[in-house]
């Protein structure tokens, strides 16, 4: 059995189910478990799901792997608790078992600056409703940390603003070597990366 971290609405975890992959997963957010499981639920797909953090993590069970995609470990930014972190996956995982990890390495032209640019669109197939994220990114005033401001416009579909909504998110960046060096501070071997600084995959094992 596998557990993914931070699973969201399931945009990484439905796909696996339907493939035919043993995984659970988990989330801190109520609403998000509730999307994720609807979703599943459509797909005549059996879930399970956790309700908690993912830094430490503390379920009562190990897995043989567990996967953070789409970067979702860059929302730790204290580097403290990140190295926590790590250790609870390690504590998670049998003998052998392997932890994989999305990140990546920011350089100097990868954000805006604070000047807003379009992140994404999407339209709602039932009601009609556009939304538009725009998104703003600067430094953070801790060291390896971006400040990231999401505009979320709603829009009817005669194209009439219904609501605005602003989110403030900050990610940590890492530069490759140091989290290897994290990886095998905490108990992993076997290290490997995969992919350049755009965007790169740590895959470790639990001796």
């Amino acid at each position: 059995t596998g557990l993914e971290l931070a699973t969201g609405n399931g945009r990484f975890l439905i796909p696996a189910l339907e493939a035919g992959l043993d995984v659970q997963g988990i989330d801190n957010s109520p609403a998000m478990l509730e999307i994720c499981q609807r979703h599943a639920t459509e797909r005549g797909l059996d879930v399970v799901l956790h309700e908690g953090d993912m830094a430490p993590l503390a379920l009562d069970r190990r897995f043989h792997a567990i996967v953070c995609p789409a970067g979702s470990f860059s929302l730790i930014t204290d580097e403290v608790a990140a190295l926590h972190a790590l250790t609870s996956y390690h504590d998670h995982l049998e003998p052998g078992g392997r932890l994989s990890i999305t990140l990546f390495t920011e350089g100097p032209d990868d954000t805006s600056h604070f000047g807003w640019r379009l992140r994404r669109t999407g339209t709602d197939r039932v009601s009609g409703n556009t939304f538009v994220v725009d998104e703003a990114t600067g430094e953070d005033v801790t060291p390896q940390v971006t400040l990231i401001y999401n505009r979320v416009e709603t829009f009817d579909p005669a194209g009439r603003l219904l609501h605005t909504e602003i989110r403030k998110i900050r990610t940590r960046w890492w530069h490759r070597d140091e989290f290897v060096a994290a990886l095998r501070a905490t108990g992993f071997t076997n290290v490997k990366l995969l992919g350049d600084e755009l965007g790169w995959v740590a895959l470790a094992i639990r001796p």
